[in-house]
């Protein structure tokens, strides 16, 4: 229970463990493995889920991003993707403005109304602020080791029955890979941050997430928190561009989208 007892008090304390961090996750899935993970989920919670193919080639069966990371407390963020999905993605995040680049959408921000809501900036949130864990896991057979040249303390963690209405508590999983009924969680032995997080269904993995590099609380560069588009990009209102926005059915954004496309049984009468 030593052990174990270490663990609990360094996610209860790990609500505001830095000041500054630089970081570096690969983030590997298993296309076909975690689909079916989401599936099986979907059917403990007796959800129905309809799925749409779209044209193009089939996906690789296994995708790996590179995420980069910078945190400045209390509300600045830069975070970079290469390789997989979202290679050239980047966005920056100060307070609640935020500025969003995709090769594919363009550039965007909200600085003239902050109200619109993004992601951007927030990437592998619960990784940086992992007290959420404590009500979404249950840990056991903790050891120690080492991630990225930092002690970890390594535990299985299982997720908690559900129960209730609203938001199911395995939400806070799911960057650590939704569906998963056992994880293997790596936390920094000194500032209980998620240094990795494995994801099992049936016994075999379907995602990994693993930080190559790691500091804390070491000056971070103030231009990482300005914007640059890269050039010939004007910055857009959120949204798709305008040339790309069009009214479609179903069918039609099914023939249209390289990707699979989902589709809610019903829209809930409770929403606007």
């Amino acid at each position: 229970m030593g052990d174990l007892s270490e663990l609990l008090e360094l996610l209860h304390d790990a609500d505001a463990p830095f000041v500054s961090l630089r970081a570096r996750y690969r983030v590997w899935r298993h296309r076909e493995r975690a689909h079916a993970a989401f599936l099986a989920q979907a059917e403990r919670r007796a959800a129905k889920t309809f799925a749409f193919g779209g044209g193009g080639p089939p996906p690789d069966p296994e995708s790996v991003d590179i995420v980069d990371i910078w945190r400045v407390r209390p509300d600045r963020a830069r975070v970079e993707h290469s390789g997989g999905d979202r290679d050239g993605v980047f966005g920056v995040r100060v307070g609640e403005r935020w500025w969003h680049f995709d090769p594919r959408s363009g550039a965007s921000s909200n600085v003239e109304d902050v109200s619109v809501g993004s992601g951007t900036g927030t990437e592998l949130a619960v990784f940086l602020d992992p007290p959420r864990l404590l009500g979404a896991l249950r840990f056991a057979a903790v050891s120690r080791g080492t991630r990225a040249g930092r002690a970890v303390l390594v535990v299985d963690a299982w997720p908690r029955p559900e129960a209730g209405q609203g938001r199911p508590p395995g939400f806070e999983l799911h960057e650590m890979g939704i569906g998963g009924d056992r994880y293997r969680l790596e936390l920094d032995a000194e500032r209980g941050l998620v240094l990795s997080a494995q994801a099992f269904a049936g016994g075999e993995p379907f995602q990994v997430v693993e930080a190559l590099e790691f500091e804390v609380d070491q000056e971070v560069d103030d231009d990482l928190f300005v914007f640059h588009a890269p050039p010939g990009e004007a910055i857009q209102r959120p949204g798709f561009r305008g040339e790309l926005l069009r009214h479609a059915s179903i069918s039609e954004a099914q023939a249209a989208a390289p990707f699979t496309l989902f589709v809610p049984e019903r829209v809930p009468s409770s929403w606007r």
